[in-house]
């Protein structure tokens, strides 16, 4: 308020810039919060799946081993 209230002393209608600078400012700074937060959960949500495709793997893996075991055995058989 210490630049606000000479200003519009002399200029009445400096409401116009000032309001609009206000709500820019918020919207700006609000913005950059909410991009921090989606950052960090997307951040996160790529480290899960990162984990899980690393567990399928590893369990496709033993799958197809034992399919192998199962085909040699077979084969031994006949």
């Amino acid at each position: 308020m210490g630049i606000v209230r000479p200003v519009m002393d002399n200029y009445p209608l400096a409401w116009l810039l000032f309001v609009p600078f206000i709500i820019l400012t918020a919207f700006t700074v609000l913005n950059l919060f909410i991009g921090v937060i989606v950052d960090a959960m997307q951040t996160e949500h790529e480290s899960a799946a990162s984990e899980e495709r690393g567990q399928i793997i590893s369990d496709n893996e033993l799958i197809l081993a034992e399919i192998r075991a199962l085909r040699q055995e077979l084969s031994t058989l006949k």
